[in-house]
């Protein structure tokens, strides 16, 4: 028996069983303290199942399957027949979305990334891992969408539903935070409880804003991908302007008609209290745009959107710039992948502004320097190479994608799991969703992209991926299949 004091208490109990196909002889039990050791007696040949089951308190909730179930169905079915069923989940999960390149290392990074974001799912949200060393098992808004969006453009749609599920129902919580006058305006925690409580300890963390828009966001493209309009209005809209409305209340400011964004934490690597920061700017840029939107489509709050997109345009006016190129924020004595964001995720430069170009160039130029997370190690982060996938296929540079995707799966460890960071005398956090989820995503938008009415098949692929499979989601609930055969389409629908 066992107890666990959390968010609740959850008294559970640890039941081992075994079983043998083979006729092996029944096991004499010793107990020892608070140990249980099974000896059997077994010829050459022998096969011998054992079967662990961890039930507590809240079994038989949310569709869970009760103790005495679980412990009826192994019994009833075996090893065999529970393998059995187990793969074919699997198989029904794989073959809701894929992606096949014919490039090995990728395609067993993206499958392996896959699985454990279907292990990381959780009935709430998607954490950066479900352990101490990895935040405990907390969530983050801005770490959770990317893994999202992988999912929604993977075609798996009812995990990726969690993610806004659970900033909605977290809402009033971040509307009691940012106002005590029940103003809709939020503010949403940096690391999340359960509850939708703040759980990180104290830090310049807290200065974060830019997280929200990824809250924003992640509604606006739930509702592009699925074209539920009634899910939009009844709850993705409502996030979308309680974002929105906290950074016009409390990060905008016009000084003598220069509209910046105020002084708030940006990449962290960058430091605090920095003003007007490119990365925390376009992700203001991007939510005000989307609120417009939003709003028109459902027609509410007809002036509030266009003062949205007044806004919006000047912020785009006034985004830091030094020489000729964006930088992180005037006067950074540093690079940043920062400057990244205006391709991806946020969508505020054009794909043609040789200020974004130069930015991009720049930064790659010390990328050796500035290409991980931390100030550590001479490597790029299995992160930030697949942001650079993300950014050169939006980009529709077909082998800057390619190469970006090989430099993310050399950092792959031996299961081809993804880490925060991994390179000699620098190890940081194996099974890194969040690193795992922008390889997924990258890889889907190496295939397929969509955006408002248009569609791009294999908008980023080589010449040299010849042979290529994919079945993935696009805007407005649609689902595309694709297969080419050397170099020739041979399958669409």
């Amino acid at each position: 028996y066992y107890q666990i004091h959390g968010q609740q208490d959850y008294n559970g109990t640890v039941t081992v069983i075994a079983d043998s196909l083979d006729g092996a002889l029944p096991p004499e039990t010793v107990y020892d303290g608070n140990s249980v050791r099974y000896k059997y007696s077994v010829k050459d040949g022998d096969r011998l199942f054992f079967y662990i089951l961890l039930s507590d308190n809240a079994m038989g909730n949310e569709g869970l399957p009760t103790a005495e179930e679980m412990l009826s169905a192994v019994k009833k079915l075996g090893f065999e027949k529970l393998f059995s069923a187990h793969k074919e989940k699997w198989k029904s999960f794989y073959a809701e979305g894929y992606v096949k390149t014919g490039d090995e290392s990728i395609d067993r990074v993206y499958e392996t990334a896959l699985y454990m974001l279907k292990c990381y799912t959780t009935p709430w949200s998607i954490p950066i891992g479900i352990n101490d060393t990895h935040w405990g098992g907390r969530y983050f808004a801005f770490d959770e969408y990317y893994s999202f969006l992988g999912l929604l453009e993977g075609n798996h749609k009812e995990l990726a539903s969690r993610v806004p599920e659970f900033r909605f129902k977290g809402l009033d919580i971040a509307v009691t935070r940012a106002s005590s006058k029940g103003l809709s305006e939020a503010r949403f925690p940096w690391e999340t409880v359960e509850t939708g409580e703040e759980a990180s300890p104290p830090g310049f963390w807290y200065d974060h804003i830019f997280h929200m828009a990824h809250i924003a966001i992640g509604a606006w493209e739930y509702y592009e991908y699925t074209g539920d309009l009634n899910w939009l209005k009844e709850k993705g809209y409502k996030l979308i302007y309680s974002c929105s409305q906290f950074y016009v209340r409390h990060a905008v400011y016009n000084v003598g008609g220069r509209v910046f964004v105020g002084k708030f934490t940006d990449l962290e690597r960058l430091g605090s209290s920095v003003e007007n920061a490119f990365m925390t700017a376009c992700a203001v840029i991007r939510t005000l745009e989307i609120a417009s939107s939003a709003a028109t489509l459902i027609g509410v709050d007809r002036e509030y959107a266009e003062w949205c997109s007044v806004l919006a345009k000047s912020l785009r006016k006034h985004l830091p710039e030094e020489n000729g190129a964006y930088v992180p924020y005037l006067g950074c004595d540093q690079k940043s992948i920062a400057v990244f964001t205006g391709v991806f995720p946020y969508r505020v430069t054009d794909k043609n502004d040789p200020r974004q170009e130069k930015a991009i160039n720049e930064y790659l130029e010390q990328e050796s320097i500035y290409g991980n997370m931390y100030a550590v190690g001479h490597g790029i982060s299995t992160w930030y190479a697949c942001w650079k996938a993300m950014l050169f296929a939006r980009l529709f540079k077909s082998h800057e994608t390619l190469d970006s995707l090989k430099q993310a799966t050399k950092s792959a460890g031996c299961f081809a799991e993804c880490f925060e960071i991994n390179e000699k005398d620098c190890i940081y956090r194996p099974w890194f969703s969040t690193a795992g989820g922008i390889f997924i995503s990258s890889v889907n938008e190496m295939v397929l992209q969509s955006k408002g009415n248009e569609i791009y098949i294999l908008p980023s692929v080589t010449q040299e991926m010849d042979s290529v499979s994919f079945k993935l989601a696009a805007v407005g609930g649609i689902v595309i299949s694709v297969k080419t055969v050397n170099n020739k389409l041979v399958y669409l629908k």
